[in-house]
């Protein structure tokens, strides 16, 4: 594994069991929301991951962090040296390492105790891991100071969660996170229940504090305009599964499969650069992550689906340095897809 890793998942499942469907019924069932997920991130970078709603975005990061338990694979994290595999880990000795992993969840309304003042909320985490003493002047002027960091007012401290904006909420929520000092952000459609004017803001606050801390995000969105804006690297999720990682400029620039680029085409431009002239449209929804479709999950959308599609999942297949493609034609040019694509 390359040295600047900070974190390497490696074939990581996340299956959720779910009740019979009749008394009789002996076959267990589960909802598949992860499936052979593998990728790493690299130390000082933000690894954006993308897809549709409920393609097992938001479960892939928690269960990274061990907030979900996953059922099999691994996730190495090098932060302190020697890889450490989080799935090995107790809850005890997970405890320890949460200083380090930190998440800022989607819905700043309901991640809030609304019993706390914002001062509280964000220096508990101090407290709990021995940072400071509760009460003490030590505390109060850090807490001060990781709230100047993140455009929050001093007078602010005392206030309660409901009497702050949408962006202001999502603020203090990243000031709780960065208050433990981390090294590893995951970011959880922090943005995308914000105006989008407020959107930029927070952005904006989230490269500057990565930049200042030193900090290393995977972010999680299904807004491609907001990924390829924040990402360096790029991981296009589809089903619980990834099947496209890589640079993230080289992924807009050239998509090889047929879903990333079906998604690229949907994203508003003035320029259409590497995006197509008209969106591609996928038929059907997404399948059941239940029951997923045999061979590869994608073929029932897919534009480039033929007889092997259906029979074989495929492997993923390096294109080029550090570009993967889990796609049967992954050696197939963007361009040339696009043209089989329009004539369906």
């Amino acid at each position: 594994m390359p040295t600047d890793s900070l974190l390497s998942v490696v074939e990581l499942k996340k299956y959720f069991p779910l009740p019979k469907t009749s008394l009789f019924s002996v076959k267990k069932r589960y909802l598949k929301a992860n499936e052979n997920v593998s990728f790493e991130v690299k130390k000082g970078e933000t690894f954006g991951l993308v897809g549709e709603s409920g393609c097992g975005k938001s479960t892939l990061g928690r269960a990274i962090l061990q907030l979900y338990r996953p059922t099999s694979g691994r996730v190495l994290y090098y932060g302190g040296g020697a890889p450490v595999d989080l799935t090995k880990q107790s809850d005890k000795q997970m405890r320890a390492l949460r200083k380090d992993l930190q998440i800022v969840f989607q819905d700043p309304y309901s991640s809030l105790d609304p019993r706390m003042t914002v001062g509280q909320i964000i220096g508990e985490g101090p407290i709990t891991h021995g940072f400071f003493k509760r009460g003490s002047k030590a505390l109060k002027d850090y807490v001060l100071d990781v709230m100047k960091k993140c455009g929050l007012q001093p007078h602010m401290a005392g206030r309660y969660p409901h009497e702050f904006s949408g962006g202001q909420r999502q603020r203090v929520c990243i000031a709780r996170a960065l208050a433990l000092r981390p090294k590893f952000v995951v970011c959880d459609e922090c943005v995308s229940a914000l105006d989008v004017s407020i959107q930029s803001q927070i952005l904006n606050l989230l490269s500057d504090l990565k930049e200042q801390e030193g900090l290393t995000y995977l972010f999680i969105s299904h807004d491609l305009s907001v990924v390829r804006h924040v990402s360096d690297r790029l991981g296009v999720m589809y089903l619980g599964e990834i099947v496209e990682t890589g640079d993230a400029e080289r992924v807009f620039a050239d998509p090889r499969h047929p879903y990333t680029i079906a998604l690229m085409s949907a994203v508003p431009s003035t320029e259409k650069k590497g995006v197509g002239e008209e969106p591609i449209l996928l038929e059907g929804s997404m399948p059941s992550a239940v029951e997923p479709p045999t061979g590869c999950k994608f073929h029932t959308r897919c534009f480039m689906a033929q007889e092997v599609c259906k029979r074989e999942a495929p492997p993923p297949m390096e294109v080029e340095q550090g570009r993967f493609v889990r796609c049967h034609f992954a050696d197939i040019p963007a361009e040339e897809k696009r043209k089989i694509a329009k004539k369906k």
